[in-house]
């Protein structure tokens, strides 16, 4: 058990596997040094009755004091069992603009229109669309999007 503070942890050197080192302020609060060098924080607590790690950042790119609030976070939201990763994994599940152009070639394209007109959607999603917004994330909330995935 450390004080992790940027000293104690740009002191920390690497072996030849991962090492775990404990805050000895803030129970579950951590950072893993890596064969590699490289260094992360994170937090070790039990989430619905299981051992859960929550990365909190890395080092250089999170402060040391910054890590810590941020850890506080993650235990005050694991006390009143709400799930800290909830928002990424909402992200990580959304739609993007080109995954809806995929599935919009592949299952009405085929059905409603005719070869040429195939030809040129795809032309036009592959060609404008996908490159200029594809990665964008659509929002699920409007009402055609939800006619839509309910519909087809």
């Amino acid at each position: 058990m450390i004080k992790i503070s940027k000293r104690t942890v740009e002191a920390l050197e690497p072996s030849d596997r991962d090492v775990d080192y404990y805050d000895e302020d803030l129970k579950g609060f951590g950072v893993r040094v890596r064969p590699s060098g490289r260094k992360t924080y994170f937090v070790m607590m039990r989430h619905k009755y299981v051992m859960r790690r929550f990365t909190v950042g890395s080092h250089g790119a999170v402060a040391p004091e910054q890590a810590r609030l941020k850890a506080k976070q993650i235990i005050s939201d694991l006390a009143i069992d709400k799930n800290p990763t909830a928002e990424m994994e909402a992200l990580l599940n959304a739609i993007t603009v080109k995954s809806l152009g995929e599935r919009f070639l592949d299952e009405y394209v085929p059905i409603h229109c005719k070869p040429s007109t195939q030809g040129e959607y795809k032309r036009c999603v592959e060609f404008f669309i996908n490159p200029e917004i594809g990665p964008r994330l659509v929002d699920a909330s409007p009402a055609w999007l939800t006619a839509l995935t309910t519909r087809y």
